[in-house]
C-alpha cells in the first residue's frame, strides 16, 4: 500500500497508545506535541516553529485530520506566534472548542449511542458498544458537521452503570436534562483550509488512553484513518492491541515516569 498521512492531535498518552498498540495497514499519522510552559519540560522556540509548520503545512496539503479529547483546545500559543492563529483550531477546524464537562469528571463515564440519521456512515462501520470511562464535554458542532455519536451520561464508572437523570444549565445559561438531548461526542467535517484544499475532519470528545481499552472507539479512529484518506472502510478493521496495554488513569502529573519508545518494542 502506497504510504500516506494524516495528522492526530489527541493527549500524550492516547498518542502513544494509537501509535503503539494498534495495528493498521495505514502508515503512522504525523503526531505533534506542544508542551506549555509549566509542564515537565516546556518546548523551546525552535521546536514550537518546528510542530508549529509542521501542522500548518500538513493542513495547507489537505491532510485529513483526526482530533481526539482535549485536541478542542490543543493549542495556547502566544499572541507573538507565527502560528497564534492556531489557538482557535479547535472551534475553527474540528468544529469545537472546550467549553465544560458535561458529565461529572471521573465520576460518570460515557455510552457512546450511534446517531440514527448517520448510522450508515463508512466511520461508524463495525463500530458498536463505545464505553468510554472520560465524561461527556460540552459540544456543539456547527450545522455542516455529521453527528456520529452522542454521549450518555452515565451514573457511574461502569459499562453496567444507567444513565444519568438530572438536569444542567449549558455554558449559554440554558437548562436541560444531562442526557436530552445528550451531547456530540464523535462527528465529521470537510473544511476548506486557506490554501483552498479540502481537508477531512473526524473529531472526538473521548479518546484519552484509558479510552483506547475499548475495541468501539478504536475502530471509529482507524475507520477515521481509512475514510480520510480515501480508502475503503472494511466491514470490520482489525484493531487488535499489539502486545500489553495497560494505561494509567487520565489526569494531570499521573504519567509514569521514564517511559521511553523502547518499553513498547
Amino acid at each position: 500500500m502506497k504510504a500516506a498521512s494524516a495528522v492526530v492531535i489527541a493527549p500524550l498518552r492516547a498518542r502513544r497508545a494509537m501509535a503503539a498498540t494498534i495495528s493498521t495497514p495505514v502508515t503512522a499519522a504525523t503526531k505533534i506535541s506542544l508542551r506549555k510552559e509549566g509542564s515537565k519540560r516546556a518546548a523551546t522556540q525552535a521546536e514550537l516553529l518546528q510542530a508549529g509548520s509542521a501542522v500548518d503545512a500538513a493542513i495547507r496539503r489537505g491532510v485529513p485530520v483526526i482530533g481526539l479529547r482535549t485536541s478542542t483546545h490543543a493549542f495556547q500559543l502566544p499572541g507573538s506566534s507565527a502560528f497564534k492563529d492556531y489557538n482557535s483550531f479547535g472551534k475553527r477546524v474540528l468544529g469545537e472548542q472546550w467549553v465544560n464537562h458535561w458529565g461529572a469528571h471521573k465520576s460518570e463515564a460515557t455510552r457512546g449511542i450511534i446517531e440514527t440519521a448517520n448510522a450508515g456512515h463508512p466511520v461508524l462501520r463495525g463500530v458498536t458498544d463505545v464505553f468510554c470511562t472520560t465524561d461527556v464535554y460540552e459540544a456543539a458542532p456547527p450545522a455542516d458537521a455529521r453527528i456520529l455519536l452522542r454521549g450518555q451520561v452515565l451514573k457511574g464508572m461502569n459499562p453496567s452503570d444507567g444513565p444519568a437523570s438530572y438536569s444542567k444549565k449549558r455554558a449559554d445559561g440554558t437548562e436541560q436534562p444531562v442526557n436530552d438531548p445528550m451531547m456530540a461526542v464523535a462527528w465529521t467535517r470537510e473544511v476548506k483550509s486557506d490554501a483552498g484544499k479540502t481537508n477531512r475532519i473526524l473529531c472526538t470528545t473521548m479518546g484519552a488512553a484509558t479510552d483506547l481499552t475499548n475495541e468501539g472507539l478504536r475502530r471509529l479512529v482507524v475507520n477515521g484513518v481509512f475514510w480520510g484518506l480515501g480508502i475503503e472502510v472494511p466491514a470490520k478493521a482489525d484493531v487488535s492491541i499489539v502486545g500489553p496495554y495497560e494505561p494509567v488513569m487520565y489526569g494531570f502529573d499521573g504519567f509514569r515516569k521514564n517511559v521511553k519508545p523502547a518499553s513498547h518494542n
